[in-house]
């Protein structure tokens, strides 16, 4: 086990010899930034406030977008068709039912 010393306490602290200090060498190490910038990616991926950061952005998103849905009224269009399959009458009412169409379609639009 290496004990870290730290020099002692003197009245000319610009004479202190730096060169011993393992913190300050490792100044002097570095590895590619390749690995570097992938072990930074890694972790922050990991990280579950950067998770969260991106769910908070997209119900802000969700949240405009229903904001801005209510600046148009819905609108609403119903068809209803009706066709006759048979049309053999007989007797009296059968003029009247003759005038009749074999069908009909009715749109009903609607806006709230």
């Amino acid at each position: 086990m290496v004990r870290l010393q730290l020099p002692p306490p003197g009245d000319a602290p610009q004479a202190i010899d730096f060169a011993p200090d393992p913190v300050l060498q490792l100044l002097g190490h570095t590895g590619p930034a390749a690995e570097f910038q992938a072990a930074i990616a890694a972790v922050v991926s990991r990280y579950p406030t950067a998770g969260e950061g991106q769910a908070s952005g997209d119900a802000a998103g969700a949240a405009r977008h229903q904001a801005r849905s209510g600046l148009f009224p819905p609108i609403l269009l119903s068809l209803v068709a009706s066709r006759s399959l048979a049309r053999d009458f007989q007797g009296n009412s059968a003029i009247v039912k003759g005038l009749l169409p074999r069908g009909r379609t009715d749109a009903f639009p609607a806006a709230d």
